[in-house]
């Protein structure tokens, strides 16, 4: 099987489990059926599990030209900010929880048209606010919030880019140190097994994402940074279908970008810090160069390993030099 097709059969496994979850909220609806976008925006003054429920049952059914004017009048806003609302409140009630539930799931119905999901990559910002929505206790809220990030990601190249700006702002939002730990430490601390399978396929979509080789395996690098290889045999413990599915897809892709990194740096192992750095010492040491490789060494050894943000700085300036020296 070649690369190309056993990458599209990976895509194909994190789309099927992103595609196939569903909202499957059975509680009563307010009629909305023939409802216009004006009578909705009012009901959304009124939250409630019932005007959800009926407004995500008319959202879903509705045709593009009500879609626009809906979201023109700043119906995905209300929603929005009603979502933020309802996850500082915290879910101590039933009915909160059920409240979150109902009002992310307007959210998902909006980005599963057309309309709505070019409305929103056109509109930086919407993004943002539903990564907020991650800042809560209910898992079901969470679940469907990091499905609707991996399939902005899978969307285009604008909504992936989105979809990770939305993950660097919470990080920033709740002062974490990397923008993949909200879904590190909820992937570590969960018992729940679909929930466990959601995660890891928005690590999959992640790091699909890249087309880049070398893009890719950076980003797959901060998630093992994460310690993601050692949750990994946790995760198969489960013995559930989907998750091992997941398990799969992470562990094949990483030994196809392996093998390939290895023939693209002349067998290489450019995943062994100290090989590289014994490659690179070789490389410049009867040379000029070495006296700058020392002082940029001496220098690294001042840096504290928690000064994430100066690392990733360093990490930017080399890629840099790299293009420009390719000009």
């Amino acid at each position: 099987m070649s690369v190309k097709s056993d990458g599209k059969r990976k895509w194909a496994a994190v789309r099927a489990h992103l595609g196939s979850s569903q909202d499957s909220d059975t509680q009563l609806e307010a009629n909305l059926e023939s409802a216009d976008p004006e009578l909705c925006i009012r009901m959304l003054q009124v939250p409630s599990v019932v005007n959800y429920s009926g407004l995500k049952r008319r959202l879903e059914g509705s045709e593009e030209s009500w879609m626009v004017q809906f979201l023109e009048l700043s119906g995905l806003d209300l929603l929005l900010e009603a979502l933020d609302r309802l996850s500082g409140r915290g879910c101590s009630r039933i009915t909160d929880a059920l409240l979150q539930l109902t009002c992310v799931s307007c959210v998902r119905a909006i980005m599963n048209s057309s309309a709505g999901i070019h409305f929103i990559v056109e509109n930086e910002g919407y993004i943002r606010k539903l990564s907020q929505a991650l800042d809560t206790s209910n898992t079901m809220v969470k679940k469907q919030v990091f499905e609707l990030l991996a399939a902005l990601s899978m969307f285009s190249s604008d909504g992936y880019r989105l979809a990770l700006d939305a993950l660097d702002h919470y990080k920033g939002v709740k002062t974490q140190l990397y923008r993949f730990s909200v879904i590190m430490n909820e992937l570590q601390a969960t018992d729940n097994v679909p929930y466990m399978v959601t995660l890891l396929s928005v690590i999959n979509a992640i790091i699909f994402g890249k087309d880049d080789l070398q893009q890719r395996d950076k980003m797959r690098k901060e998630f093992i940074g994460l310690q993601l290889l050692d949750i990994l045999p946790k995760l198969r413990d489960e013995e559930d279908e989907d998750l091992i599915i997941q398990c799969e897809v992470f562990e094949e892709a990483m030994s196809e970008d392996e093998e390939e990194l290895l023939r693209v740096y002349g067998g290489i192992d450019v995943s062994s810090h100290q090989e590289v750095f014994i490659t690179l010492f070789n490389k410049v040491s009867s040379s000029p160069s070495s006296r700058q490789l020392l002082s940029i060494l001496q220098a690294l050894l001042l840096l504290g390993p928690e000064r994430a943000d100066i690392w990733q700085a360093l990490e930017a300036i080399t890629n840099r030099a790299i293009l420009l020296d390719q000009d």
